[in-house]
C-alpha cells in the first residue's frame, strides 16, 4: 500500500501516512465552527466557504520521522477534539479524539506532499443548510470510519500512536485549552 510523506510548512515536522489510498482512509471536508476556528487559530486563511480538508486514518497509519517535539495539541474545551499544531511554523497538522483508544487521526490534507493518491473528497461534515442547521453528506463513508475505529480498538492497534502515551492515555504534550469566548473572538475577527 502506498505511503505518502507529509510535513509542516517549514519542514521541521515530517512523517508519512500508510495505506494512503481512497480505500485506506476517508477524505472529508468539515464545515464545523471548531475546524474553522482551528484553521484560523493556526494562521490559515478563513476556510468558511471551502471547509477544512482532512484525510481520516487510524493512528497506526501515521508515522512521525522528525520534529516530534514540535507537535502540541490545543482544544476548544475540556471535552472537544484535540487539534495538533506544529509550533515551529504554526500550522495545524492533525485532529484527534481526546482518547488514543478512539484511534482516529484527521490529517490536514494540505500537509501532504501530494494529495492525488488519496482521491477525491468522499464525504462532507456539518455542511451549512440554512437556519443554523447542518447535515452530513455521504453518511456511509463516515460510518465506515467508525467501524474502522472499532476494529482498530479491538485489535489493540490503537496503542500504535505517535501522538499519545498509551500507558497514561495522555497526549505527548500538554493541551492548550482555548475558551469558548476566545474561539468566538477568533471567528468574529474573520468575518
Amino acid at each position: 500500500m502506498p505511503t505518502l510523506p507529509f510535513a509542516c510548512h517549514c519542514g521541521t515536522v515530517q512523517g508519512s501516512v500508510s495505506a494512503a489510498t481512497p480505500q485506506g482512509g476517508n477524505r472529508v471536508v468539515c464545515f464545523c465552527q471548531s475546524c474553522r476556528a482551528g484553521a484560523l487559530y493556526c494562521g490559515a486563511d478563513d476556510p468558511k466557504s471551502d471547509g477544512v480538508d482532512l484525510f481520516q486514518v487510524m493512528s497506526h497509519q501515521i508515522t512521525i520521522t522528525a520534529g516530534h517535539d514540535q507537535l502540541h495539541p490545543f482544544s476548544f474545551g475540556p471535552r472537544n477534539l484535540l487539534r495538533w499544531k506544529a509550533c515551529c511554523c504554526g500550522v495545524q497538522m492533525f485532529s484527534t479524539p481526546r482518547s488514543p483508544k478512539m484511534a482516529l487521526v484527521g490529517l490536514v490534507t494540505a500537509r501532504l506532499a501530494d494529495a492525488g493518491p488519496i482521491g477525491a473528497v468522499k464525504s462532507r461534515a456539518f455542511v451549512p443548510k440554512g437556519g443554523g442547521k447542518t447535515a452530513h453528506e455521504n453518511l456511509p463513508a463516515l460510518i465506515k470510519v467508525a467501524g474502522r475505529m472499532l476494529l482498530t480498538r479491538m485489535a489493540g492497534r490503537w496503542q500504535e500512536t505517535p501522538l499519545f502515551d498509551t500507558e497514561t492515555l495522555q497526549p505527548i504534550a500538554a493541551v492548550t485549552l482555548i475558551s469558548r469566548q476566545e474561539r468566538q473572538a477568533i471567528l468574529a475577527q474573520a468575518r
